[in-house]
């Protein structure tokens, strides 16, 4: 079986290189790859300036060995965005600085995992936004 699929793909990348593009998937045509592409672009999580921020997630070893899901990605000591910066992470609660339009003053959050700070009213909601 696993030599089927080696078999298969030499072939496509045999065929590919013939018509001069790699190919976009062993398993798709680049029709099904670019839909499903689109939907994964269509689906992806609010980037923080959008209308919320979402603590997923806090998993805290110590000061500097932590990591965290905000916005649905994994923050460690080393992520930083120039909108959105941590200031403190213990194993209950994040602090965040979140600098909103420009020339307004950052706003300090503080988010406990799987809660939402609403951007537009200031509130914080339990749960996914």
């Amino acid at each position: 079986m696993r030599a089927a699929f080696i078999v298969l793909g030499l072939c496509c990348a045999a065929a590919s290189a013939r018509a001069g593009t790699p190919p976009a998937s062993l398993f798709f045509d680049a029709e099904s790859a670019g839909k499903i592409e689109a939907l994964a672009e269509k689906n992806r999580l609010p980037h923080a300036n959008a209308a919320a921020i979402h603590l997923g997630a806090v998993f805290y070893y110590g000061p500097k060995d932590w990591a965290l899901w905000l916005q649905g990605h994994k923050w460690t000591p080393d992520t930083d965005q120039p909108d959105l910066h941590i200031v403190d992470v213990s194993p209950g609660e994040v602090q965040m600085l979140w600098q909103g339009a420009s020339g307004a003053a950052p706003q300090e959050i503080t988010l406990r995992p799987y809660q939402t700070f609403e951007i537009t009213t200031g509130e914080i909601i339990e749960g996914a936004y």
